[in-house]
């Protein structure tokens, strides 16, 4: 199985996961011009913020960093707001939804061109 990867920004206590885009593990990311920009519009937008990409399958006995695995349950996910200033700001561009199941709008994904 593939591990996906996810920002994790330990300054403001919130994190950008990949679960609606066509990209979420290190391959993908490495081929995706889109999620470049999405990693580098972040780590930009947060300098000198404590920000990690770390693998989304880790536990408490593998957790690499200081602040503690429970604690980061408590974060926000703003992977929404960040594509969304990253489009508002140029750096994105023609994005697309595709709604997966119709019944449960919340099954999607989005591409860009």
């Amino acid at each position: 199985m593939s591990v996906g990867i996810l920002i994790m920004n330990c300054s403001k206590k919130e994190y950008v996961i990949f679960n609606h885009l066509p990209f979420s593990t290190r391959g993908e990311i490495l081929s995706s011009f889109v999620a470049t920009k999405i990693i580098t519009y972040y780590f930009l937008e947060n300098m000198g913020d404590d920000i990690y990409l770390i693998d989304d399958h880790l536990d408490e006995e593998t957790w690499p960093l200081k602040t503690p695995y429970k604690e980061t349950f408590n974060y926000e996910e703003v992977t929404q707001r960040v594509i969304d200033a990253a489009e508002a700001n140029g750096v994105l561009t023609n994005r697309k939804k595709f709604i997966l199941d119709e019944d449960d709008k919340s099954l999607f994904f989005s591409d860009f061109d």
